[in-house]
């Protein structure tokens, strides 16, 4: 699960414009939410793919995330700690992103990086 508000592209104007109602409309719909239903070995042996549903302003659609690990490491506190990042390509038209459909690229990129610690 993913804050809606949470959007980060680095560009505080663009960030607010996403949050707004004509995009992600956070504040009716506070949460972007993915659930895997399949996770395959990628094109190589540090790479997966993941199949889920994706659902953002209460719309759900199957997409694949091609997530590549990046780093391991082991923090002073002794956690093991591993570093992934994640990328897909969506049509925004399938989650009503229909605002300035003439104006912007109906195509998003989109890149997740996760940090994640081993619980023991």
């Amino acid at each position: 699960m993913l804050q809606s508000a949470s959007i980060n592209t680095g560009n505080k104007r663009r960030d607010a414009n996403l949050r707004a109602a004509d995009f992600l409309d956070a504040d009716r719909y506070p949460e972007i939410r993915f659930e895997s239903t399949k996770v395959e070995p990628g094109t190589d042996r540090d790479t997966l793919r993941v199949t889920g549903a994706l659902t953002i302003k209460d719309q759900s659609k199957e997409i694949v995330l091609d997530v590549s690990e990046i780093d391991r490491s082991c923090s002073p506190s002794r956690e093991h700690v591993a570093y992934y990042s994640a990328r897909t390509d969506l049509d925004r038209l399938d989650f009503r992103g229909h605002a300035m459909r003439l104006w912007i690229g109906r195509m998003l990129q989109i890149t997740i990086n996760v940090q994640a610690t081993r619980r023991t």
